[in-house]
């Protein structure tokens, strides 16, 4: 991961150099933006689905629309779970978007 910042560093430098006065903090935000996401994709980690079918969300929450279900066994990446205890939800990509699974039909793979 440090390897990987050092690289985001270097060319975030270098788009600043290049880049004409009024564009920087612009270019500069996509960089930090670039970064984030990729330190998070970093941090997924994978999980299986233990529902035999499993409604995917466009939203966090029962009163958001189904996108989508995921199958029994099927391996998801998770970049991140919140909500309290009993009402947890998993932050997916499914179909190219952002998307949310209940966290009580998963468990580690």
């Amino acid at each position: 991961m440090k390897k990987q910042a050092a690289k985001l560093a270097a060319v975030a430098a270098a788009v600043m150099l290049a880049a004409p006065a009024g564009q920087v903090s612009v270019q500069k935000g996509c960089i930090l933006a670039q970064a984030k996401e990729t330190a998070a994709r970093q941090r997924a980690k994978y999980y299986v689905v233990t529902a035999d079918t499993l409604n995917v969300r466009c939203g966090a929450g029962t009163g958001y629309t189904v996108i989508g279900t995921l199958t029994k066994g099927l391996r998801v990446k998770v970049s991140a779970i919140s909500g309290e205890k009993g009402n947890r939800w998993a932050k997916i990509r499914f179909a190219g978007l952002t998307a949310y699974v209940s966290a009580k039909h998963l468990s580690k793979a």
